[in-house]
């Protein structure tokens, strides 16, 4: 587990090292099965696989918003759609098919992440909006406000969701006592940022 959080340099060579055999291992296991007519193992049409990698990348990014199937879909990609590509450039009509399902893959994990990664920094703006109106509030009334609703109207027009969309998108305020806290979820359920007013400052909470 140490060597995972923190890992060494012979520690990344050797993921390197292993990564690369596997998909060596792919591209020649495929490229032999193509040359000699080996039974292939049987490729689901690349609209099918459009639907799928589309469906989990959209879910990903707009729903549960973890990382979770855009990782999966980028690793398949890379690791197992794009070894068999390149074993099979001996068939062209073949070949071209498991290039455009690597494309399509990676593509939707990658966009599936840029969107994950979009709606955080929205979150972050829009976190920064909340802070200063309640800021605001402090100077005219000398208190920090009990709910954000007191925002509203003459500090805000609303009180914002912290994302477009996905699970646990809304703002957590909290008064403890004499602390006020403002809380967003970064990655679900677990993974939130939390500002401290009395502190002045952002903190991690898993």
């Amino acid at each position: 587990m140490a060597s995972f959080l923190a890992p060494t340099p012979l520690d990344i060579v050797a993921a390197v090292a292993w990564i690369g055999a596997i998909v060596t291992l792919l591209g020649v296991r495929s490229r032999i099965r193509v040359i000699t007519g080996s039974p292939q193992i049987r490729d689901r049409s690349a609209p099918l696989v459009t639907v799928i990698a589309a469906a989990l990348a959209m879910c990903d990014a707009f729903f549960f918003s973890q990382g979770v199937f855009a990782i999966a879909l980028c690793l398949a990609g890379l690791l197992y759609y794009v070894p068999r590509a390149i074993g099979a450039r001996p068939d062209p009509s073949l070949f071209r098919l498991r290039v455009v399902k690597a494309a399509v893959v990676t593509f939707s994990g990658a966009a599936a992440i840029v969107v994950i990664v979009a709606f955080n920094n929205i979150a972050e703006g829009r976190a920064g909006e909340v802070i200063a109106a309640a800021e605001n509030f402090k100077a005219r009334f000398g208190r920090y406000p009990e709910t954000l609703d007191e925002l509203v109207p003459l500090f805000m027009s609303e009180v914002p969701k912290a994302k477009p969309a996905g699970m646990m998108r809304t703002f957590d305020y909290r008064v403890l006592g004499e602390e006020h806290t403002l809380m967003y979820t970064v990655v679900p359920p677990f993974g939130r940022k939390v500002y401290t007013f009395e502190r002045k400052r952002w903190s991690a909470l898993d």
